[in-house]
């Protein structure tokens, strides 16, 4: 999720640089008991989302995930650009 601040001034209106960011986020889902068919999905906030909750996730029937992988990639992917 991308955050950033817009001003708009006399000036016209212009994106400011430095407050510039993203929010990595999850989309969690869970699968329901027919084949194919999503029974929850939701979106959240990495900081917000706990083992507990990835325990869950239907990821884990396929591709095995542990939430240490997820905060590797968010930093990996946007580094210094993450923000809260």
């Amino acid at each position: 999720m991308a955050t950033l601040t817009i001003r708009k001034d006399s000036k016209g209106t212009r994106i400011i640089k430095k407050s510039a960011g993203v929010v990595p986020t999850v989309n969690h889902y869970v699968w329901g008991l027919a084949e194919d068919v999503v029974r929850q999905q939701y979106t959240y906030r990495l900081t917000h989302y706990s083992e507990d909750m990835l325990r869950e996730h239907s990821i884990q029937w396929y591709d095995p995930v542990t939430y240490k992988d997820y905060e590797n990639l968010a930093k990996k992917v946007f580094g210094k650009y993450i923000k809260d």
